[in-house]
């Protein structure tokens, strides 16, 4: 994103940042940063700047409508992907001449994170995190969170997740700082895709804060159990007070995974990477209508998918309590795949990030998948890949009726 092509207020902003900027000191053949002291007082003048160009609130007197709220997040949200982030901070490098050759250590993104896509977007984030990192720059979130229904207040998990993170060593050479950007930070959208992407080796760095937001939020539910409501499927009673964190827990998308290269896990994969006698086994999904209101026939198909499994589960683990639930709170749903001690994941970034931080990753399992370094089994993220049965592509499972859907993935036999 360019301060040039962009709207008026942008610019406006692209220029303050610049005015705000420390100079740089030009010594032989060497550039080198002047650094403030004091990072903090600098970001806070950068938000400022950034908050009265891109308001949060909708005009006074109303509530924002539904296409307010999205154009508001589009201006709030510009740099979120890395390629953005990237090209941004570089474009400030290189028009930094009219102010006598301005220029900052710090990488400034919008990642915007809240409920909806939370998974895709933490992988945006780690991935600046860690790009910032192996550069040698200061990290900064100016638009941290993004969550309407809180009035965009950040729940603990979201609060724990740092917004700021300072480089103990920042790199202090222009030049150099040019040319690591463009050999370090390559990915282009969807880095959770990207195999050279700047994430997988930053594992040390992401794992510590994804548990640190993982813990948090286990401090502020004041709950030790998981209660059985009458929406839940499960062998134990309405009522029955059962752990919060279970033996074994399986993540089990269903409404959007039809699309591209997300899909189904055969239901056998539990019953051969989860020991027959776990004493609790949860399984874990998303709202009924999450990306379904639109498309019934896909919230009917999950409908028939779960007493299915249900059954196939009761079979085969059956000394077991079960549960299955949906649309429980995501944070905890993260917390139970982040510490059970066997857990299966289905298709989606939202159980990437616990499946890499649970610490018996021996006993976690990944389904191989274009949605996660672009299937590459080769690269080691810590769980175990999970390459039989292999993952049932949507688009060969959509045209059946929902019973033959349910059916299909219930198959125990080998192809």
């Amino acid at each position: 994103m360019r301060c040039s092509g962009v709207l008026q207020s942008l610019r406006m902003f692209c220029a303050l940042v610049l005015l705000l900027a420390p100079p740089l000191i030009t010594g032989g053949t060497t550039n080198t940063l002047m650094v403030d002291p004091n990072v903090d007082k600098f970001v806070a003048s950068i938000q400022s700047t950034f908050e009265k160009a891109y308001p949060i609130e909708p005009p006074p007197g109303r509530p924002a409508s539904k296409s307010e709220l999205q154009t508001i997040h589009d201006r709030r949200c510009f740099l979120q992907e890395n390629a953005q982030v990237v090209e941004y901070f570089t474009n400030n490098l290189n028009k930094n001449t009219e102010l006598g050759r301005q220029s900052l250590p710090i990488l400034a993104a919008t990642p915007c994170l809240g409920f909806d896509s939370l998974g895709n977007n933490l992988a945006a984030y780690f991935e600046n995190v860690v790009c910032a990192n192996v550069v040698g720059l200061h990290y900064y979130s100016l638009a941290h969170v993004w969550e309407p229904s809180t009035n965009h207040q950040p729940s603990p998990f979201l609060k724990s997740i740092p917004d700021k993170i300072i480089h103990p060593q920042p790199l202090l050479d222009a030049k150099v700082v040019r040319a690591k950007v463009k050999t370090s930070c390559k990915c282009q959208g969807s880095c959770h895709e990207r195999p050279l992407a700047a994430w997988v080796k930053g594992l040390d760095i992401i794992r510590p804060i994804f548990d640190r937001a993982v813990r948090n939020h286990l401090a502020h539910i004041g709950s030790n159990s998981t209660v059985v409501s009458k929406r839940d499927l499960s062998t134990a009673a309405e009522g029955t007070a059962l752990p919060l964190i279970p033996e074994a827990a399986v993540h089990y998308r269903c409404g959007d995974n039809f699309v591209t290269h997300y899909g189904f896990l055969p239901f056998r994969a539990f019953s051969e990477n989860i020991p027959s006698n776990v004493s609790t086994l949860y399984v874990l999904a998303e709202e009924r209508d999450r990306k379904t209101a639109q498309r019934p026939h896909l919230a009917a198909k999950c409908d028939a998918l779960f007493p299915q499994l249900f059954a196939f589960l009761k079979e085969k683990f059956p000394r077991t309590t079960i549960l299955i639930r949906r649309g429980d709170d995501l944070h905890t749903d993260m917390a139970r795949l982040t510490y059970a001690k066997h857990v299966v994941c289905s298709v989606s970034t939202f159980c990437l990030w616990p499946a890499l931080t649970n610490p018996q990753p021996q006993q976690v399992f990944f389904p191989r998948s274009k949605l996660v370094v672009g299937g590459r089994t080769d690269i080691q993220l810590g769980f175990q890949w999970l390459l039989d049965p292999p993952v049932l592509l949507g688009k060969t499972l959509e045209a059946l009726p929902p019973a033959a859907f349910a059916k299909a993935l219930a198959q125990t036999a080998k192809p």
